[in-house]
């Protein structure tokens, strides 16, 4: 079974620190960050039950989420992560708001939908969990896995939905251990390594 196209539906890069350790950024601070026409059409909202503070940059496709034990930046475009740059804008912009505050750990996440060159075989793959009688009314089905790597310092988790004869859904999320800020060219590239080493996720599968 091989690729034969690959289109970004999401992508973004969380970071995770110490439990509540995260003191929401005021906004003209973030606002700061982006001078000029790049905060054009810029939206702020705040929600007080989840302790959530949320900034939209249209014009830069991106969307900013913090809570007091974790930081997200999403890609609002498709694009592919070498032209979004989610990985430098990342620590930019954290490395500003939060210069004593270190992350615990993070993560990057891709929603991705995948064709393939021939039909997955559903009736096969479902006759190992389902009845006979049952496989037939099989609509659409998916699984999850996750794979330990580097000794348990990270994780890959991949999340399958097939959605058509010949395509699959794909949630990725490639996942570290690792108390510190990195620099943005190490998380740039990881950002974009970890976007082709998802493909593997179904050069792996034996039918």
């Amino acid at each position: 079974m091989k690729i034969t196209a690959k289109h970004m539906q999401r992508s973004n890069i969380v970071f995770a620190f110490a439990e509540n350790s995260l003191i929401l950024p005021d906004p003209a601070a973030v606002f700061s960050a982006y001078p000029g026409e790049a905060s054009k059409g810029s939206l702020y909202s705040d929600n007080t039950s989840t302790a959530t503070r949320i900034f939209e940059f249209p014009s830069q496709g991106l969307m900013w989420v913090f809570n007091p034990s974790h930081i997200r930046l999403e890609d609002k475009t498709f694009r592919a992560p070498d032209v979004s740059k989610l990985g430098q804008e990342m620590t930019r912009v954290v490395q500003s708001l939060y210069p004593k505050s270190f992350p615990i750990a993070r993560g990057v996440n891709y929603d991705i939908i995948y064709r393939v060159d021939s039909v997955i075989p559903t009736g096969s793959i479902m006759s190992k969990f389902l009845k006979p009688e049952t496989i037939e009314d099989v609509k659409d089905f998916g699984w999850q896995y996750t794979l330990a790597k580097e000794k348990g310092k990270g994780t890959e988790t991949y999340f399958f939905k097939n959605i058509s004869p010949i395509e699959l859904a794909v949630h990725a999320n490639f996942h570290k251990n690792e108390s510190s800020l990195p620099k943005s060219e190490i998380l740039q590239k990881e950002f974009e390594e970890s976007y082709i080493s998802a493909d593997r996720s179904l050069d792996q599968m034996s039918f």
